[in-house]
């Protein structure tokens, strides 16, 4: 796809935080005709809106090797290690809630998933422990339970040079 730069808005930062890939988030790109290969890694630089007909959004990425590649998002997929907030169902019967915990993606299932109408799902480690004090892991994590969770900074570190 060719598009000239007035066919193209930056979005503010603000404005994608609501979006699956906000700006500085770690994608993995996918491959156009194979979508179980991943061609790349980087982080996403900006949103961009495209205002002719049909609307869509597309996502500049810096890639690790530092080329910049412009995607639609049907090839994007969190990075494994990407800090992410998933929601999940905890319990049995009429016990079940749902929960939002944090999490990290330890990887990319890249099958249609049983539970949904995706090609792919995530394996999630929550952040939190179990009961029997070991890391909980999700397995078939649809893509709609997860959204992008800004990596903590902490404070009380410090680095002297």
């Amino acid at each position: 796809m060719v598009f000239t730069m007035t066919a193209l808005v930056a979005l503010e930062s603000h404005q994608t935080k609501n979006i699956s890939f906000p700006v500085n988030c770690s994608v993995s790109v996918y491959d156009e005709q194979v979508p179980a290969c991943a061609v790349c890694h980087g982080t996403v630089l900006e949103v961009l809106l495209k205002t002719k007909q049909p609307i869509e959004l597309f996502w500049r990425i810096e890639t690790m090797s530092g080329l910049i590649q412009l995607v639609q998002q049907d090839r994007l997929r969190f990075q494994n290690g990407c800090h992410i907030n998933v929601e999940y169902r905890t319990g049995e019967g009429e016990g079940t809630a749902m929960k939002t915990a944090a999490g990290i993606i330890l990887g990319t299932i890249d099958i249609p998933s049983s539970t949904g109408t995706d090609t792919f799902s995530y394996w999630v480690q929550l952040l939190e422990t179990g009961d029997d004090n070991r890391p909980k892991i999700l397995h078939e994590v649809n893509p709609s339970q997860v959204s992008y969770r800004a990596a903590e900074v902490d404070d009380q570190v410090v680095i002297k040079v």
